[in-house]
Parts: structure tokens; C-alpha cells; sequence
């Protein structure tokens, strides 16, 4: 019996962050037209002919989310979350404008949609992989938790040697 660890396969990883970037650059240029070639004004305007409620807001919020959402893809932050939102928006644009117009994509169909809302909830399922932004955010969190615990205190209350607290 071999003691040594098993070598990890490195695809997988990179398989993810190509989906995530792939994703994400979709996510981002459909927001950044929204944004700044057809402007919030044009796309509510867009939103309400095609009967979706309170255009102004949804506007903003679907522009805000694929634009950021599709940023903090491609560089990994949050990604679960992220893709949860994009889940949802893509799920109410089928709902709301997308059902009745068929399939493919050329015809306004619901194709891209469906391939997104998958994509979706693959990096929802699967994370973001190793190579990700939030791999530095989740090393200082560890990094702090385990200073905590290393003088007794729970993890998370910031008490401890060195926190000031003499409560």
C-alpha cells in the first residue's frame, strides 16, 4: 500500500475558472451595454414594451447585477452568491419576457438563457475552484480565526490577546 497522497488532477480546476471567466465576460458585456450604450433610460424603456413591472428598478438592479456579478465571476469573488443572483435574473427574464418566443437565441428564444442558468448552477454546485479572488479574503479569515483559537478564545469574537478587549 502506497502511504504517499494521491496527486490531484489539475484540470479541474482550470476547467472551472474558464467557465467562470467565460460566464462572467457574457454577464459582464450584456451589463456594460445596458450600461453605457444603451443607458439605464433606453433599458427601461426596453423593459416595460416587453411587460416587465416597476422597468426603472429592474433596469438598474439586472444592469448593477450582470455588470458587477459578471466582474466578481471572472475574478472569483463571492461566486456562489454572484451566480445565484444571475440565476434568478435569468430565470424572471424567462418567466417574464422569454416564454412563448421559442428556442433559439437568433429568434429571442430561450437557448442563452438556459445555457447561462446552467453555467450558473454548475459554479454554484461545484464553487469556484482554487483560483479565485476569495482565496485571499478566506486566508485572512482562517489566518484570524486560528490567532484566536491559538490563545483560547471561540473563533469570531475578536477577543484574545492583542484585540484591546479587557472586557
Amino acid at each position: 500500500m502506497d502511504a504517499r497522497p494521491p496527486a490531484t488532477d489539475p484540470l479541474p480546476a482550470w476547467g472551472i475558472l474558464l467557465l467562470r471567466m467565460a460566464v462572467g465576460a457574457v454577464f459582464l458585456v450584456h451589463g456594460w451595454v445596458r450600461l453605457v450604450d444603451f443607458g439605464i433610460g433606453e433599458t427601461a424603456q426596453s423593459f416595460g414594451s416587453q411587460g416587465v413591472p416597476v422597468p426603472g428598478l429592474v433596469a438598474v438592479g439586472v444592469t448593477a447585477v450582470e455588470t458587477l456579478g459578471g466582474v466578481a465571476l471572472i475574478v472569483g469573488l463571492l461566486t456562489r452568491w454572484v451566480a445565484l443572483l444571475l440565476v434568478a435574473e435569468m430565470v424572471a427574464a424567462a418567466l417574464l419576457v422569454d416564454v412563448g418566443t421559442g428556442f433559439f437565441a437568433g429568434d429571442k428564444g430561450i437557448e442563452l438563457g438556459l445555457i447561462l442558468e446552467g453555467a450558473c448552477l454548475a459554479l454554484i454546485l461545484t464553487g469556484p475552484g482554487p483560483l479565485v479572488a476569495d482565496t485571499v479574503f478566506h486566508r485572512r479569515h482562517r489566518e484570524r480565526n486560528w490567532a484566536s483559537q491559538a490563545d483560547g478564545t471561540p473563533a469570531g469574537t475578536g477577543r484574545g490577546k492583542g484585540s484591546g478587549d479587557t472586557s
